[in-house]
């Protein structure tokens, strides 16, 4: 009778064995991976403290500040599906991770609430964008019988590195707000310079 957790643990191993030996696949989950940990954590966190210390807001504003990167990321997964299929999608995820790296430190230093708006809006978009076509490039080279595990992969990364984004950028705020946001947008800045020397990035998408 055969066990379904040995079952189950080889399929864990094949899915990680299949995807860090693709490169693109690699990177489409090292992107998405590095977004869900220096973004999430930096916004929820750091936005709530960022709302309060400099801006005097009250729940509202908080709810405000969080709502203006949904709207933005609800127009970028819109932008992306109009798109549909871009020549070089690990180019453009290597713009867009650098967009999101400036548009972090930028919040470590404005004193503006609309203007946090706009940025915060901005990312939203950049990060829809990313998002989407990080999951089209990583199905796209993905053999489809391994489709459901590297899937899992994707959704694990996001669903792992959420609390540990948020555990780290308490323990960061402690120490003060904009190094909380700087440390988040060099993650990202890194993100895409890394991404950035892969020889993948530069080629066609079929």
């Amino acid at each position: 009778m055969k066990n379904p957790f040995n079952d189950t643990r080889q399929q864990l191993i094949e899915g990680w064995q299949y995807a860090w030996n693709h490169q693109v696949i690699r990177i489409c989950l090292f992107v998405a991976a590095m977004l869900n940990f220096a973004m999430l954590g930096p916004i929820v966190v750091g936005g709530a403290k960022l709302v309060e210390s400099r801006f005097g807001g009250d729940a509202i504003a908080y709810g405000n500040f969080l709502a203006a990167y949904g709207i933005g990321a609800l127009a970028g997964v819109v932008i992306a599906a109009i798109i549909g299929r871009v020549k070089r999608i690990g180019l453009m995820l290597v713009w867009l991770s650098w967009l999101l790296g400036v548009g972090m430190i930028m919040l470590a230093f404005i004193n503006t609430f609309w203007l946090s708006y706009a940025i915060l809006a901005c990312m939203g978009f950049a990060g829809g964008i990313v998002s989407v076509l990080a999951i089209t490039w990583l199905q796209e080279k993905t053999e489809i019988s391994m489709q459901g595990r590297v899937m899992s992969l994707l959704t694990f990364a996001a669903i792992a590195l959420d609390p540990f984004s948020q555990a780290l950028s308490g323990f960061v705020l402690e120490i003060n707000l904009p190094t909380l946001f700087v440390s988040a947008g060099i993650i990202m800045l890194l993100t895409g310079s890394i991404t950035y020397t892969s020889p993948v990035v530069y080629l066609h998408n079929q």
